[in-house]
């Protein structure tokens, strides 16, 4: 697998107001349950990432990864691991746009694409709601591709509208259905009765 990164730019959303962080969000798709959602940008993420279907299942803060910065050496945790219904699986690190390209985060993202690549994973880093620029590994040019893409929010929103479109469709053919019987059961009923009193008078 070739060492490979993006930015990629994720659209805004709604986050909930007044909301302090860090606090524990909670969904199915979270292995135990619940995670820690450190700020906004990161709630938008994980609700997009609930609501869109081809995500099977996301891991929140799942493994340290060691990383060299000087002489030192340091661990870095990723905000995600995602894994895609078509076997996919993406390692992700959540930054403000503004910190993307200092020394510290360059380490750090150069760690991951390393360590992603051997584990057969791609790594992505997820920004806020406007591109900017990164470095790090593109093959041996050592460069990231800058790219504006929000189609996480965008293909989320797009499968919520379709989702409830169909729920309401279904909620229409289900009150057609029982107003249907309703009249089959009326007139089942009470034709026999009108059926009689007419042949009844008309003798």
């Amino acid at each position: 697998m070739h060492l490979t990164g993006g930015v990629h730019n994720v659209g805004g959303g709604s986050t909930g107001h007044g909301r302090v962080y860090p606090f524990q969000f909670r969904a199915q798709k979270i292995p135990g349950g619940a995670g820690t959602c450190q700020s906004p940008l990161e709630e938008r993420i994980f609700r997009a990432l609930v609501r869109n279907r081809a995500v099977v299942s996301f891991e929140i803060r799942p493994l340290r990864i060691p990383y060299r910065l000087g002489q030192q050496v340091y661990y870095f945790t990723p905000t995600l691991l995602v894994h895609y219904d078509d076997g996919r699986k993406v390692l992700v690190e959540v930054k403000a746009r503004q910190t993307e390209s200092d020394p510290a985060s360059q380490a750090k993202f150069h760690a991951a694409a390393e360590y992603a690549a051997a584990h057969d994973m791609a790594f992505e880093v997820w920004t806020g709601p406007a591109p900017a620029p990164a470095t790090g590994l593109h093959g041996a040019a050592g460069q990231f591709s800058n790219e504006a893409v929000a189609s996480l929010q965008d293909q989320a929103t797009r499968q919520d509208l379709q989702a409830r479109a169909r729920e309401a469709w279904l909620h229409r053919q289900e009150r057609e259905r029982r107003s249907l019987a309703f009249w089959s059961i009326l007139v089942f009923l009470v034709g026999p009765i009108v059926l009689g009193l007419w042949v009844y008078l008309t003798r």
